[in-house]
């Protein structure tokens, strides 16, 4: 699970914008759901705590809350073509390039450094047993090879990753069931109904603007939450494409909120 936790640092070696893309870890949304009202958003990055973060890493988290921002804005107009991915590279090639060399500062950061230990685990209130089954083996599987790393911090670059990847192959069973608890648990999430929204609440002295807002995005949060339910138990591929046909169908109400959100009176 180090492995995950260095990976998430070192997006900006990726290879261009797929840093920003296949940078996303699917075992933090265990024992949670997406909100409904934001799936033509880009999913959240994982929280990850870093302790007395040093100027390289605000800076590199800045930095990718502000291509995270862009990405969401660019997947609301819906599924990104190659063409507009290629677009959005071009139109923040500084700032990826920038990213790939905090990425490279903060590696050589890390690899000269004991890994801290992370803070005691906390299971989530009313976590399931298999929830807390796999929380909690993640967690050993990870402080083991925090453990293991630091114990080898002295030795030269190539001895410390052949003991590593002996350490790595020699725990290969351990994270395999991890793997396996985590696609369990998705899969059950995926066959629970989403839940219904309460009825909307208009904030007092709301302007006739921001009541149409508020109004059309909560009908049609409720419209796509009511056809996830009723696609829920289809498979994966079949679902998506289901999904992906309700989105083209709806392009022009979700134009329609964009522009309402744009004709808000001005606060300043």
């Amino acid at each position: 699970m180090l492995q995950v936790f260095r990976q998430r640092i070192r997006w900006a070696r990726i290879e261009g914008f797929k840093f920003l893309v296949l940078g996303f870890v699917v075992f933090t949304a265990v024992d949670s759901k997406a909100d409904p009202a934001t799936t033509n958003s880009a999913p959240s990055a994982p929280s990850i705590n870093i302790p007395a973060a040093t100027p390289e890493m605000t800076e590199f988290l800045q930095n990718r809350s502000t291509l995270m921002a862009r990405m969401v804005q660019l997947q609301a107009q819906g599924a990104p073509t190659a063409e507009a991915l290629e677009q959005f590279q071009q139109q923040n090639a500084d700032l990826l390039q920038r990213q790939a060399q905090l990425g490279k500062l903060i590696a050589q950061q890390q690899d000269s450094s004991p890994v801290p230990v992370p803070p005691q685990l906390q299971m989530p209130p009313n976590a399931s047993l298999q929830v807390k089954a796999f929380l909690a083996a993640r967690d050993q599987l990870m402080r083991d090879e925090m453990a293991f790393k630091n114990l080898h911090l002295s030795d030269d670059p190539t001895t410390r990753e052949a003991a590593m990847q002996q350490w790595r192959q020699q725990n290969a069973a351990r994270l395999q069931q991890i793997q396996q608890m985590a696609k369990t648990l998705a899969q059950q999430q995926v066959a629970s109904p989403l839940p219904v929204p309460p009825p909307l609440q208009m904030p007092p002295n709301a302007s006739p603007e921001m009541q149409a807002l508020l109004t059309a995005r909560d009908q049609f949060a409720r419209d796509e939450i009511a056809f996830l339910n009723q696609h829920m138990n289809d498979d994966q591929p079949t679902r998506d494409a289901a999904l992906q046909q309700w989105r083209q169908q709806n392009t022009a109400r979700l134009q329609q909120i964009q522009q309402l959100a744009q004709a808000l009176p001005s606060t300043n």
